[in-house]
């Protein structure tokens, strides 16, 4: 890897340290937070310019790497450099909102961000590993990304209420026609909202109370308004988050693994609507989705055989030949996932 990349992921860690001392110490840590705003602008023309001419994984849709369950493992033998998207720089204006969220929590929130670093340097300095904070660097289509998510959302939010949604005006107008927290969980479903794999036999005002509580935001779980308004907010960050992978992967040419089931889920809701209209897109897709069911069953083996941990060689076979049989699981309409456990099972043999 490029030396000043290295020297880059270094200086970054350095702040990561100082950051950790100050929660510790139970200090303010704002100063260092804007400090590294402002490193990562400094950078932004070298590492912009680097990314243009290479070949590289992208893990999106966490907070962060998961080094302790395996997941830069299959991105790097697909790829030689894999970028990791820079955590601090997604929360800061969060911390930012003092009358919206819970400040306790996003300390949490932090420190579980800057132990996760610290404790896998060795592994981020080792394995070709590129920090960029990838939403300060491309927001250029920030625009586009709201709109299109806006109408995710409301074309969602009309499928699951019966009530045609196209715009804030009629949000608020079907949120006042809810008279009570009970009226309101039997005409919204529940089933196809993904919060988290624990949250799916809930109804929607306690996956929305479960979301407020892991995000640190504050809600009013009386009041069916401040469900709905919750409700929106999460599914269009939702699509927010989703469409923002598929636009970095595409402009960067990046190959995008994602290993949360519920980021999967969107994601999949937008390739179910481009089907025929953009074949890039929906093959990028569709080698995103397999990535996460590929990392689940390797994960459940400990990315081990016989005690043996496999191979790089060994997993890019196994990438390599799922690809290669996508169509026997793959139709336009759905996925059989059934036959494509069956495929990954067979090829980890």
């Amino acid at each position: 890897m490029d030396h000043r990349i290295i020297n880059i992921n270094n200086q970054y860690l350095e702040f990561i340290k100082n950051i950790k001392k100050r929660l510790d110490d139970n200090k303010n840590f704002m100063d260092i937070l804007d400090e590294i705003e402002l490193f990562w602008m400094k950078n932004k023309p070298f590492i912009c310019e680097y990314l243009k001419y290479q070949k590289c994984s992208y893990i999106g849709g966490a907070m962060y790497i998961h080094f302790n369950e395996h997941e830069h493992r299959l991105p790097l033998c697909v790829d030689e450099n894999l970028i990791m998207d820079e955590p601090i720089c997604k929360i800061i204006n969060m911390f930012r909102l003092n009358e919206l969220i819970d400040e306790n929590r996003m300390k949490e929130v932090l420190l579980h961000i800057v132990d996760n670093i610290i404790e896998n340097e060795k592994t981020i300095n080792k394995c070709g590993i590129v920090i960029v904070p990838m939403r300060l660097y491309y927001s250029n289509f920030s625009d586009d990304i709201k709109d299109i998510s806006n109408s995710f959302t409301y074309q969602l939010l009309s499928e699951f209420s019966n009530y045609k949604i196209q715009n804030e005006k009629n949000l608020i107008t079907f949120s006042k026609t809810i008279k009570n927290i009970e009226e309101l969980n039997s005409i919204i479903k529940p089933d196809y909202i993904f919060t988290y794999q624990e949250d799916i036999d809930k109804n929607i005002t306690e996956k929305m109370i479960n979301y407020c509580k892991s995000c640190g935001r504050i809600i009013d779980s009386t009041n069916p308004e401040d469900i709905i308004e919750v409700l929106y907010e999460f599914l269009y960050s939702k699509f927010c988050q989703a469409i923002d992978l598929i636009y970095l992967s595409d402009i960067l040419n990046l190959d995008l693994f994602v290993f949360r089931e519920d980021v999967v889920y969107y994601l999949n809701i937008i390739k179910a609507n481009l089907e025929n209209k953009d074949k890039k897109i929906c093959n990028m897709l569709e080698r995103t989705i397999i990535s996460l069911f590929v990392h689940k069953e390797l994960l459940q083996i400990d990315y081990k055989i016989t005690e043996k941990t496999i191979s790089d060689k060994k997993l890019l076979r196994i990438w390599n030949n799922v690809i290669e049989r996508k169509k026997d699981f793959f139709s336009e309409d759905k996925i059989d996932f059934k036959k494509l456990k069956d495929i990954i099972v067979s090829e980890m043999k």
